[in-house]
């Protein structure tokens, strides 16, 4: 439960220039090209959330309250108390950053002979780290010495800021070459082999960012706890010690760039994500009217964007319930802000790598990589005989460490120990590992020239003839699910997922059979305080609903006159009226855990239409 709001105002936008030349020389057809962009981003954004409040069952729940319980605890209770778990006001200054993407190709389309032809192309892509035109950036360096000096501990971690001699957060990627191969070879008369084989670079995901840097935004925290049991700060007086200010709105600037709060920076030396991609497809032309296809599909992606690692976490031989203790705060008196404000605080806030930071995160590393093997099959039928349609199946695995970057726009589980990643590495959140389609027009035999009614009167004709039926049924399998529970590792770690007694949480059987208990949610249970769980970070075995779907539309053309027609239509959506219903609660702490409450399609839907053409 929370409040919270944003502020956004300003614009984005891009300037593109493209141009190609070809030329045809003997068997070659050659190709060059250029593609210049330079994006600029004028804006004001605190997102997410200006001013929030998350509330919790923390301050209400127990008998131990450093003990997850799904029936101990309850976030209403904790808001009437005025109690929030955690809090914030953001405040940002405006920014003017702008970016350069160059890039160069040069493709050699090779007629061999009569049968081969080869497809031989390279892409030089070269983006340009982002700038702001007011120098209203720096530069987290987690491995230099801190200015700020502290009896009886040795800091690390110093900020850095844009100036004449450097401007940018990250360094330029200059070997960004991306070679590509192709084959075409007429093996028989109907038949055709075609192979691939190419590397392609993705835009860098820190491009023209929103985030300038550390001080430039800022964020003042609500304490709710220093403990996680006694509460400090309420909602009658949530920032005690008044608003960190940002640098250029009341601040300077200065290299102890948010003190005793969370930070995240750019890795000034990542690489440019990449994709490798390779295919081979048998095609057979079979009669006049029907194509084979069949072929293996795989990639390979590497330094792809994560959701992110925070690089203050504690190991896990760290982790003990004397971390939790009370001790004197060395910073006390320095730092006047969140929770090191505080005379005394947890040790484990003076155990992590960056102490003089509450958290360090890494914003949008390119650490993660995926590996994707997939058979396609294709069934093509030009129209003939009244019917056409096209039937695709694709059986596929995609195995992954990391997702996605936004949970909000995609499945993107988070990383419970961010110091061991291989542990991470499983089918992907986004992995479908079947899915059909098939796709049909088909003109009803009804009407003059057709096997019934051929004799048919011109009124008949008008309306029982012509009608024409289309459809679209999808078929395929649900995505993995990923667990998580509520994070009593206390390690400043992202997620936290639950123990597995070692049996499958697998059940068979109809989703609709299984709303209230989707799988076996007996074989999971809490990690003991200062643990982390032994789940993967999906389960390998356990999938959400798949979908069933079928669209269908039937229209008729009633001609008057050449130019001159009135089309009827009708459409149902999910004709079947088959309901797709969303993944159950993967949360083991919610009382709905394993369930599925909500649907993810909407029933039947049937509209008619009625259009004259002239």
């Amino acid at each position: 439960m929370g409040h919270s709001s944003n502020t956004q105002e300003g614009k984005q936008n891009s300037n593109i220039i493209t141009g190609s030349l070809s030329k045809n020389s003997g068997k070659h057809a050659l190709k060059f090209g250029t593609d210049l962009r330079r994006d600029h981003a004028n804006r004001f954004v605190i997102s997410p959330g200006a001013l929030s409040f998350t509330f919790t069952r923390l301050f209400t729940q127990g008998p131990n309250p450093l003990a997850a319980s799904v029936n101990a605890g309850n976030s209403i209770a904790s808001a009437l108390l005025g109690h929030a778990e955690t809090g914030r006001m953001a405040l940002a200054t405006r920014r003017f950053t702008r970016s350069w993407y160059q890039a160069f190709y040069a493709q050699d389309d090779w007629r061999v002979n009569s049968k081969l032809t080869l497809n031989i192309g390279l892409r030089y892509d070269l983006q340009f780290p982002m700038i702001e035109q007011n120098n209203n950036l720096n530069f987290f360096d987690p491995n230099a010495a801190t200015p700020l000096r502290v009896p009886g501990l040795t800091l690390r971690g110093a900020t850095s800021f844009a100036d004449g001699k450097k401007k940018n957060p990250w360094n330029r990627n200059n070997l960004n070459f991306a070679p590509r191969f192709g084959l075409a070879y007429q093996a028989t008369r109907n038949t055709v082999l075609r192979t691939a084989y190419g590397i392609f670079y993705s835009p860098h995901p820190y491009g023209t960012s929103d985030n300038v840097g550390n001080g430039f935004s800022t964020q003042t925290p609500n304490v709710g706890t220093v403990d996680n049991v006694t509460p400090v700060g309420s909602l009658a007086n949530p920032f005690p010690n008044g608003y960190v200010l940002p640098f250029g709105a009341g601040a300077s600037p200065t290299p102890l760039a948010n003190l005793g709060l969370g930070i995240t920076f750019f890795e000034p030396d990542s690489p440019t994500p990449y994709i490798q991609q390779w295919n081979f497809q048998v095609q057979r032309q079979v009669g006049q009217t029907m194509a084979l296809d069949a072929g293996y599909v795989g990639s390979k992606g590497t330094h792809l964007p994560d959701v992110g690692y925070f690089p203050s976490q504690l190991r896990a031989e760290q982790l003990n319930p004397s971390i939790n203790e009370q001790v004197a705060n060395p910073f006390f008196g320095i730092i006047n802000v969140g929770t090191l404000a505080a005379a005394r605080v947890p040790r484990r806030l003076l155990l992590g790598p960056f102490p003089q930071h509450t958290q360090v995160g890494v914003q949008f590393p390119v650490a993660a990589s995926s590996i994707y093997h997939s058979v396609q099959l294709k069934v093509t039928k030009r129209f003939s005989s009244d019917l056409s349609l096209i039937g695709a199946y694709t059986g596929a695995k995609l195995i992954d460490d990391s997702s996605g970057t936004m949970t909000w726009l995609e499945p993107a589980s988070g990383h419970q120990d961010g110091y061991n990643r291989r542990l991470d590495r499983t089918v992907s959140d986004q992995d479908i590992s079947q899915r059909f389609v098939l796709t049909f027009a088909y003109t009803l035999p009804f009407g003059r020239g057709r096997s019934i009614g051929t004799n048919w009167s011109g009124l008949a004709d008008r309306l029982l003839g012509g009608w024409q039926a289309n459809g679209i049924w999808v078929m395929q399998t649900g995505i993995p699910l990923a667990l998580t529970t509520t994070n009593t590792a206390f390690a400043g770690n992202a997620v936290l997922r639950p123990n597995n007694n070692g049996r499958s949480a697998r059940f068979e059987g109809a989703p609709q059979t299984r709303l209230a208990r989707f799988f076996d949610t007996s074989v999971f249970s809490q990690p003991a305080p200062f643990t982390f769980g032994n789940v993967s970070r999906t389960l390998p075995d356990v999938r959400g609903p798949g979908l069933r779907s079928l669209d269908f539309s039937i229209f008729k053309n009633i001609n008057f006159r050449e130019g001159v027609y009135l089309q009827f239509r009708s459409e149902a959506f999910n004709l079947t009226n088959t309901p797709e219903f969303n993944n159950p609660e993967t949360n083991l702490q919610s009382p709905a855990f394993g369930r599925i409450t909500s649907q993810r399609n909407r029933s039947r839907q049937v509209q008619f239409a009625l259009r004259l053409v002239f």
